[in-house]
């Protein structure tokens, strides 16, 4: 695997206290996941648990890549390598993929936050991990920002979620209020404005959607980047019909890909790392920045329920941190990913506990 590494002198900007709080978080995702999959039931991941599906693809870097964006990655134009996508639920505990709410007699819809997993594989560069030697994970979710900005956050986030899940409104409020005493009511308020935002974005097809990476990574050793996707031809305007089955989101994924290929366009915010960057705050996008396209996704015609390809998409390990260094994950959010998520795989990975 990989050992924490020094932070990157000027672009990031590590909390006194911070490691402390990382291996408070890593311990309670073990504790949660305990609590979530006891009684012999087998352990999901920490984070996106409910796989819609997994397909595999091809990851080519664009022939015409522009000079100074051929790093790491992207360094060779015209390159193809073989991968991997996961399409995913955030919701930490499986359930539908649409929670259908009545407020005061009106009923509301409330959408999840969805995610793509892309494990690009084979590369002929240098890995900070070694587990999975020429690999680059890209992560992303639907929505260009996270809700909770930093690592003292996410503790007040996963410190409410051991004491009231699976109740969500007493998770939001045990964190607003810790936050609140902490002084950040500005961050409480943001986390819910984002928060809000993602389940009023609703998701017809999980092949039909644009994914972002949120957080921060170099890009070379001299300026930090941001990425996302996006259909390529763009997707058309449809809406959710009035009812939906709980598992839509899969059935959609395998109508589509048992009919067509599919596409994506993988696209990358470059800037230097200042301290409008905000690396250290995951709740602000970079609207100023313009995404260049770099690469191009292929998914395609394929069975996903197929048994080889159902059965390795679970025991996939996805992490920003199976990495080239000239695309480490920066940031405190991703330093805390870098304990998290290997605390979250090995739990998994043993059997479950006799009780």
């Amino acid at each position: 695997m990989i050992e924490p590494l020094t932070p990157v002198i000027g672009v990031e900007s590590v909390p006194e206290g911070e490691a402390e709080q990382i291996a408070e978080i890593a311990e309670l995702m073990v504790k949660l996941l305990e609590q979530r999959y006891r009684d012999g039931k087998p352990f999901l991941r920490g984070v996106h648990p409910k796989a819609h599906g997994c397909a595999r693809a091809t990851f080519t870097v664009n022939a015409d890549i522009r000079d100074e964006l051929r790093v790491g990655v992207f360094a060779s134009p015209g390159a193809s390598y073989e991968a991997v996508v996961r399409f995913s639920n955030a919701a930490a505990l499986v359930g539908p993929d649409i929670q259908d709410m009545v407020k005061d007699g009106v009923k509301t819809r409330q959408n999840g936050s969805r995610g793509m997993g892309l494990k690009v594989q084979g590369l002929p560069y240098a890995s900070l991990a070694t587990d999975e030697p020429g690999t680059q994970d890209f992560l992303m979710v639907n929505f260009p920002v996270f809700p909770f900005a930093n690592v003292s956050d996410y503790l007040a986030l996963t410190r409410a979620q051991l004491t009231f899940e699976p109740d969500n409104a007493g998770v939001f409020s045990a964190f607003g209020a810790q936050l609140a005493k902490n002084g950040a009511a500005v961050r409480v308020k943001r986390a819910l404005e984002i928060s809000a935002a993602i389940q009023q974005t609703a998701t017809i097809d999980p092949l039909a959607t644009e994914y972002f990476g949120a957080a921060p990574f170099l890009f070379g050793p001299d300026r930090v980047m941001k990425f996302a996707v996006r259909p390529t031809p763009p997707a058309a305007e449809t809406s959710l019909p009035d009812s939906v089955d709980d598992h839509y989101l899969r059935a959609a994924l395998a109508k589509r890909l048992r009919e067509a290929d599919v596409a994506f366009d993988f696209a990358v915010q470059v800037r230097a790392p200042s301290l409008e960057a905000e690396v250290e705050d995951v709740t602000k996008a970079w609207d100023s920045v313009a995404y260049q396209s770099v690469a191009t996704i292929a998914i395609p015609t394929q069975d996903i329920d197929a048994p080889d390809l159902a059965s390795r998409c679970e025991s996939l390990f996805f992490t920003p941190w199976h990495s080239l260094p000239e695309h480490r994950p920066v940031g405190g959010i991703n330093r805390l990913r870098l304990a998290v998520y290997r605390a979250s795989v090995d739990r998994r990975r043993r059997l479950p506990e006799l009780h």
